[in-house]
């Protein structure tokens, strides 16, 4: 007869922000993405280009140039009439995509997601609740899915 399995808790969930351990997992830290030949200082300054690239790679310039987030935030939004049409349709994409080179550029980074091992990632954020979790902790933490996706297929690409 079969013993039986105990069955182990649920890893606590991992809260990231801008004062955390973690702080590296957010578009906005200071890690450079190399994408068209072209470095971006920011995943923030390549998810914000993705509006313009290709019909207006003038505008997707002026962005990757902006040395300040904010600034460029603010540029992004006044230029938001500009963008490729149906951009809001595929922004969790091109949020995958730009995290995907982040952390495949960053060996360091890749490694400090990898070692979350299965557990939850939660953008712990008062102010964003469709990024993060928002005021109430009910959010809808894309970012964090979106990393736990990023991990889920790195996996995948160094077991096979």
């Amino acid at each position: 007869m079969p013993l039986p399995t105990l069955s182990q808790p649920p890893p606590t969930p991992i809260r990231f922000s801008q004062d955390s351990p973690h702080r590296s997992f957010l578009p906005n830290s200071s890690h450079r993405i190399l994408y068209r030949d072209r470095l971006f200082p920011t995943v923030l300054h390549l998810l914000e280009a993705f509006k313009f690239l290709d019909d207006r790679d003038d505008l997707a310039e002026h962005l990757r140039m902006c040395e300040d987030v904010v600034v460029m935030n603010e540029n992004s939004r006044r230029l938001e009439h500009l963008a490729r049409p149906g951009w809001g349709n595929h922004v969790l994409e091109w949020m995958d995509e730009a995290l995907y080179l982040k952390f495949t550029q960053h060996a360091d980074l890749r490694d400090l997601l990898l070692n979350t091992g299965s557990a939850d990632l939660v953008f712990a954020s008062t102010t964003d609740p469709i990024w993060g979790d928002g005021p109430d902790g009910q959010g809808a933490n894309f970012l964090g899915k979106a990393l736990m996706r990023l991990r889920d297929r790195l996996r995948i690409e160094m077991s096979g």
